[in-house]
């Protein structure tokens, strides 16, 4: 026997709605099999949690290794960059003193004082020959 909503289901063109309402409720899943599924869903999730917890770690120690090596390199170049100016501004001095060491000789050889007077290098071809 058809029922009024069955009816008024057909009358509407709703055959899909009139078959349910013919057939009744769904049944219902009982308690154990909704929570067992429930609880399996719970678990899925909690592994894959666990697994991106992990992965977060990993990611982050990762990350942190590679924050300090880059700081290590930097302090490396940093300290061959000192190193560096250092050996410089010793070559600066070394020339200046040499300089002006040099600039006093000259001065006191055209002075007349001939132990300040560089040596001249010997043209090419002017040695002396052991013959």
């Amino acid at each position: 026997m058809k029922t009024p909503l069955t009816l008024i289901a057909l009358g509407l063109g709703l055959a899909a709605f009139a078959a349910q309402a013919e057939a009744g409720p769904a049944p219902v899943q009982t308690a154990d099999a909704s929570q067992q599924e429930r609880i399996a869903l719970n678990n899925q999730q909690a592994a894959f949690a666990q697994h991106q917890l992990a992965q977060d770690a990993a990611n982050q120690r990762a990350y942190e290794m590679a924050v300090a090596t880059r700081k290590a390199e930097i302090h490396r170049q940093h300290a061959a960059y000192e190193a560096a100016l250092r050996r410089h501004a010793d070559e600066v001095q070394a020339y200046n003193i040499a300089t002006r060491q040099w600039q006093q000789d000259v001065a006191a050889c055209k002075s007349g004082d001939a132990s300040k007077c560089a040596n001249r290098p010997q043209a090419v071809g002017a040695q002396h020959s052991s013959r």
